[in-house]
């Protein structure tokens, strides 16, 4: 491994004994120079005495002013400096008065090479001035003196000590020993002690990488493998770390092996859960696909009335669902609900709420029998003790009236002229106990008047300082659409209302809103195409008269339409051109049609149906059944347009 920890950590502890080891050898060096130049001296005082002895006695008392035999001195001297190493051994006395000394006897190392060594011959004298602790040893103030001297580029280690003779004459004896021995006693010591340190050093950095390697490494690189494994496979390595010993890293290899058995049981567990909630998630997922396949998605269009409905489900499975469900030519039943909780549960028991409701409606109950029954069906077997809450209404589209009763829901709100609260009836919730009675009300829709029915979603929702939309805002944001003369769609506008007031936060229920406007009037416009007719055929289709009636003024409709389709322009319709189409319902029926165009007025020139010739009148039968199927027909040019009128009375065949 290129960047293997016992590595990094055996350089770092050998970096710190080889500072360790190099600031020792500074400090050892300095004491092995002391010590070995202290045993020099203390060895030089030996010999140096060992010599004046063997000199001047030599197992008799001689005279120092008897005539010496220079030859044995010197031979003594020979003898003295071979065998120890001295570089000069001398005899001398000195004239302090006349600041010379005259040598008794002298010798040399023959390794030594000094030219000058022939004044030391015996009897010379020469100059000399005698150092401090010559002199004191001179003048007997000490036994012994050793001096550092410097002689030419060498240094030396001077001894000298006083002798006398029986008759009390002094003589000066010395040597010269040369501190160059002393540095190389020095030196193959200590590069003794570094061969010694360094080669502890190696031993301390193999033991260190050893058990760092073995202790750390390895199971540093065991670990890698096996996260590596986890990470890239979800398995660990059948390695098994070493758990013999007692210290930190014995803990952690029990700790990591503990970690991978259980970890490898909560992969294991993982899975089983990953697994289930994936088949959770895709049961969820079916649900929330069953449970929108109740709902209407198109809206709703007939010639009293506009639904339009939507509901956002928040990130679970929510039990909002709405209804609008045609009773008859005149009746429709508006539905909005909210089951309690999330999930399943909550899908079920939406399910089987509307599924009740739309059964009873068809039965032809009111809205508070509606509710009674749908109760007592629900509390019968409601050991989950969920609960409904519910708004039914039937609203008549010929009469403009709004019957509805409510189960614990939120009041709807008509917006017309002002804001009205639908709160004048009231129940308990669905679902939770039987044979409970509920009451109705009713409210009277004028032409362009909307019935908003909705959630406690809106309301509830929250916006980042966790703050409640609530009924205030809403009625003013009601308010604000009622008065706004530029009109649109009121699902949109509360859309984006609650957008821009919750963003940044999540909904954790589902929004819910039905709008229902009520309509005397509809208004298309449609373009220039024959298959736009089926819009206008939905809608007679829709009205309350007899089918015959509504085949018959399909007729009618048909026939000038397809007409102004055929022949309003000679060289195709200009784009953006629209026929506008309105039906007006109150006591008839009253149909126009307003195009561009050449001016043509379809009423002209039919003739009777007994004059009719089919050689000679091409088309004009189609006009004529147009006109006598219709109670009146009227048709003027004005600002440009063709606008055709057709009535047909609908008070004695109302169904």
């Amino acid at each position: 491994m290129k960047h293997s920890i016992a590595r990094r950590v055996t350089r770092l502890v050998s970096l710190f004994f080889l500072v360790a080891f190099a600031l020792l050898f500074i400090g050892s060096y300095f004491t092995l120079a002391q010590a070995v130049t202290a045993e020099t001296e203390k060895s030089l005082r030996i010999v140096v005495s060992f010599f004046t002895d063997l000199v001047l006695y030599n197992g008799k008392e001689v005279e120092v002013t008897e005539k010496v035999d220079p030859e044995s001195v010197i031979q003594y001297a020979d003898y003295i400096c071979k065998w120890y190493g001295f570089d000069y051994a001398y005899f001398y006395v000195p004239d302090t008065e006349k600041g010379t000394v005259t040598y008794i006897a002298a010798s040399k190392n023959e390794n030594v090479e000094d030219s000058s060594f022939d004044s030391h011959y015996v009897g010379a004298t020469r100059e000399y001035e005698l150092t401090s602790g010559e002199l004191a040893v001179w003048n007997e103030e000490k036994a012994f003196n050793i001096t550092r001297q410097k002689k030419g580029i060498n240094r030396e280690l001077k001894a000298v000590t006083l002798a006398k003779d029986a008759s009390g004459n002094k003589i000066l004896v010395g040597v010269d020993y040369p501190f160059s021995k002393i540095r190389s006693r020095i030196i193959r010591s200590f590069i003794l002690i570094a061969l010694i340190s360094l080669a502890v050093l190696l031993g301390v950095y193999l033991a260190t990488y050893c058990i760092i390697k073995k202790r750390v490494s390895r199971p540093a690189k065991i670990i890698s493998n096996t996260m590596n494994n986890y990470i890239s496979d979800g398995k660990r390595t059948s390695v098994h770390l070493d758990e013999k010993g007692d210290d930190e890293f014995t803990m952690i290899a029990k700790a990591f092996n503990s970690m991978t058995g259980n970890i490898d049981n909560y992969i294991e567990n993982i899975n089983v859960l990953m697994s289930e909630k994936e088949r959770r998630n895709t049961e969820l997922d079916i649900a929330a696909r069953i449970q929108r396949g109740f709902l209407r998605h198109e809206s709703f269009s007939a010639w009293h009335s506009d639904i339009r409905a939507q509901m956002i489900p928040a990130k679970n499975i929510g039990g909002d669902f709405y209804e609008y469900l045609p009773l008859d030519g005149n009746r429709i039943l508006t539905v909005i609900a909210d089951v309690s909780g999330k999930g399943i549960s909550a899908s079920i028991l939406m399910a089987a709420t509307l599924t009740n409701i739309r059964q009873c409606a068809k039965m032809g109950l009111s809205p508070a029998e509606i509710l009674e029954k749908t109760n007592d069906m629900l509390s019968e077997s409601n050991a989950a003790m969920l609960f409904v809450t519910v708004f039914i209404g039937i609203y008549n589209g010929s009469t403009g009236e709004f019957v509805y009763s409510n189960a614990g829901h939120n009041a709807p709100y008509v917006i017309g002229k002002e804001l009205i609260k639908l709160d004048g009836a009231s129940g308990s919730l669905v679902g939770l106990f039987p044979k409970e009675k509920y009451t109705e009300s009713t409210v009277t829709l004028s032409h362009g008047d909307m019935l908003f029915l909705y959630t406690d979603g809106v309301t509830e929702i929250i916006n980042d300082k966790r703050e409640f939309f609530g009924e205030k805002k809403l009625e003013k944001a009601l308010l604000d659409f009622c008065f706004d003369k530029s009109g649109g769609d009121i699902i949109s506008y509360m859309n984006k209302m609650l957008t821009d007031f919750s963003a940044g936060t999540e909904r954790y229920d589902d929004t819910t809103i039905l709008a229902l406007t009520a309509n005397k009037t509809k208004i298309l416009e449609l373009n220039y195409n024959i298959k736009e007719f089926e819009k206008i055929r939905d809608l007679i289709i829709g009205l309350p008269v007899t089918s015959e009636k509504q085949r018959s003024l399909c007729l009618s409709v048909e026939e000038f339409f397809v007409n102004i389709c055929s022949y309003a322009f000679e060289s195709g319709t200009p784009e953006g051109e629209k026929i506008r189409f309105t039906m007006t319902v109150t006591d008839r029926i009253s149909i126009c049609l307003e195009s561009a165009g050449m001016k043509f007025n379809p009423l002209e020139n039919i003739i009777d149906a007994e004059d009719y010739d089919i050689d000679i009148q091409v088309g004009g039968l189609g006009r004529l059944i147009a006109v006598g199927n219709a109670d009146d027909t009227k048709y003027e040019y004005k600002n440009g347009k063709n606008i055709l009128t057709i009535t047909q009375k609908i008070t004695e065949d109302i169904i």
